[in-house]
């Protein structure tokens, strides 16, 4: 110590903040994806190697971009669409972001804390107080100014820093799995409306059939009343039956309207500019009945997942609290100067420096922070309990999604029976009537009871389809994961997706263009080719020969190499300010935001923690 204030002002200063560098040298650890927890290792649940209504096993494997069994185009683009620009989508991938900034401001709550105070102070009387003799003077006033650098941290000597740490990560995790399970649900919810909008179609368009024969009919029966070979009741038969259909058309009109409106809404559009094609359930092949569905296949449904980052994440805040309960250790440093003026600044007499550790013993607070240990307890028993209740939800929702579909399959064979022998026994009455062996009112009957027979088996078809979709979503299927850089597997090329970001082992490619239209927002890594899809068959004119730029905004990579990752993208290729301001222009009419910048601009390369969208 004495060498060290023989030393020079300026060589102690260098000295002590170094010193001070490395007692309060904090660290940090990646976030890594927690292993699945096992349902019997968080409680009593064991799952069972079928499930009661499964079908011998086979080879078969459970498609992981499933929509696309059902062989429908229109619906292959709603799902491009719907994982582009959903709001609820778009919505927790913001939030995943947002969960990722917490974790790391955790991370750099646990680093020292350096600040630069400088203190000017007047103090009356001068000197120490009980300086000034009896009958002095109390009225002169010591000024002091002092200048310095202040570092502090608090050792985490308990565990409670590392238990904060692990409940931040674990809730970006559990962000992660909210935003994978909107994923799910929207694509099961995309495709049930889809049907549901495919089979209004098939109601609205059959009940105008009907209304069509059954005008030509009323129109049959009015020529005979006026022959005398029909009476006035026949003619009010006919002309009931008619009516009946038509007051039956709004109703279907207003499914599909519904259908159409709900659709847009998924898929972030206005009904005014959302259109469709008025095809059937005929448009989409009926799937088999999957065979292969081991059950440990619903641990890995983003709910479950969710759920056991949470459970983990309660546990991780009993440590903290367990570590509240002992006293916390601070260490303080301070170097600089301090003197009667500014021009005693830096001068060596007025130098000066410390290194303190503070320990903070609490005698009494009420019992506070016993209570706070104990509700984290219950918090976790909470979250053991909501395991379990998910896990068995989840098995539930595939028994009855298979028992649906098994059911619904010979429901529909048994419907399909029944129209034959309707439509046979309507063609046959119809021959009778004509010859005059049946009363007009009995072929009434027989076309009413076709009617409604062609109503029921377009009904279980569309049920069957549904039910497809719910064993999927229960089982969990439909997000991408662990795809890369190879986007091969989801249907895009990857020489059109140009990756702007080294880390990612990517080099843009060099060409001649000078602008980008960039697109505002985030987007998680497992949308970029149906965003890139949608956007190409949207403006098919402005996007060819073009290329969608990849700004990385920040990823995660786990342990097992599985990575999480947002970007930022840009649609690059334009040689000319005015091609970009056409596309963006049109974009922004459809409700997609977007602004024109230099090719390469930095601001898409900043990361995900500072504002880059200039409104």
């Amino acid at each position: 110590m004495k060498h060290f204030v023989n030393l020079k002002p300026r060589r102690r200063t260098i000295i002590s903040l170094s010193l001070s560098a490395l007692l309060l040298n904090g660290c940090s650890s990646p976030v890594l994806q927690p292993d699945p927890i096992p349902p019997k290792q968080a409680t009593a649940i064991q799952l069972p190697k079928t499930y009661r209504n499964q079908t011998s096993p086979s080879d078969e494997t459970t498609p992981a971009i499933w929509w696309k069994t059902l062989e429908n185009e229109e619906l292959n683009q709603l799902i491009d669409r719907a994982l582009a620009n959903s709001p609820d989508l778009r919505i927790a991938t913001v939030q995943m972001v947002e969960a990722k900034i917490r974790a790391d401001q955790v991370t750099a709550g646990g680093s020292p804390t350096i600040t630069a105070p400088i203190q000017l102070a007047g103090q009356v009387p001068g000197g120490t107080v009980g300086n000034i003799p009896v009958g002095g003077s109390n009225r002169d006033v010591q000024r002091t100014v002092q200048t310095s650098l202040a570092a502090r941290w608090r050792l985490d000597l308990w565990g409670e820093r590392k238990a904060l740490q692990e409940s931040a990560d674990l809730q970006f995790w559990r962000s992660v799995y909210e935003r994978e399970n909107a994923q799910r649900i929207l694509l099961a919810t995309v495709t049930s409306t889809y049907i549901g909008y495919l089979s209004s179609n098939d109601a609205l368009r059959l009940a105008k059939d009907e209304e069509k024969l059954a005008s030509e009919l009323l129109s049959a029966v009015e020529q005979k009343f006026l022959l005398e070979d029909a009476t006035l009741d026949q003619v009010e038969q006919a002309r009931a039956q008619l009516y009946a259909i038509q007051a039956a058309l709004p109703g279907y009109e207003q499914q599909r309207e519904e259908a159409r409106n709900s659709l847009a809404f998924l898929v972030g559009a206005i009904p005014q500019n959302f259109n469709l094609t008025d095809q059937g359930l005929d448009s989409i092949r009926a799937p088999e009945l999957p065979k292969t569905l081991p059950s440990m296949l619903i641990t890995e449904r983003p709910d479950i997942r969710l759920v056991e980052a949470r459970l983990r994440g309660a546990h991780a805040d009993i440590q903290a609290a367990r570590a509240r309960l002992l006293p916390p250790v601070d260490l303080i440093s301070q170097t600089g100067f301090s003197g009667l003026g500014p021009s005693q600044l830096l001068q060596s007499n007025f130098f000066f420096w410390n290194i303190i550790g503070s320990l903070t013993a609490t005698i009494f607070d009420g019992g506070t922070r016993d209570l706070d240990k104990a509700a984290t307890q219950m918090v976790y028993q909470e979250m053991v309990e909501t395991y379990a209740r998910t896990v068995l939800q989840s098995i539930k929702e595939v028994e009855t999604a298979l028992t649906s579909l098994r059911i619904s399959q010979d429901k529909l064979k048994a419907q399909l029976a029944v129209v034959r022998v309707s439509f046979n026994i309507t063609n046959t009455t119809q021959q009778a009537y004509e010859l005059g062996a049946v009363e007009f009112g009995s072929l009434l009957e027989a076309q009413k009871s076709y009617r409604m027979q062609l109503l029921a088996q377009q009904q279980q078809k569309s049920e069957l389809l549904k039910a497809y979709v719910n064993l999927y979503q229960a089982l969990g299927a439909g997000v991408a994961k662990g795809l890369g850089e190879d986007l091969k597997p989801i249907g895009i090329e990857p020489d059109s997706i140009l990756f702007a970001t080294e880390s990612l082992n990517h080099t843009p490619k060099t060409n001649n263009q000078q602008w980008e239209v960039a697109l505002y927002g985030v987007y998680d890594r497992s949308v970029i080719p149906a965003l890139w899809r949608d956007l190409k068959h949207r403006y098919p004119s402005h996007l060819e020969n073009r290329s969608l730029h990849v700004y990385l905004g920040d990823h995660v990579e786990s342990d097992n190499k599985e990575m999480t990752a947002w970007y930022r993208l840009a649609v690059t290729g334009f040689t000319s300010e005015e091609q970009t301001n056409s596309l963006c222009s049109e974009m922004q009419s459809r409700q997609q935001s977007c602004i024109v910048v230099p090719a390469g601009s930095p601001i898409l390369q900043l990361q995900t923690t500072h504002s880059w969208w200039p409104w």
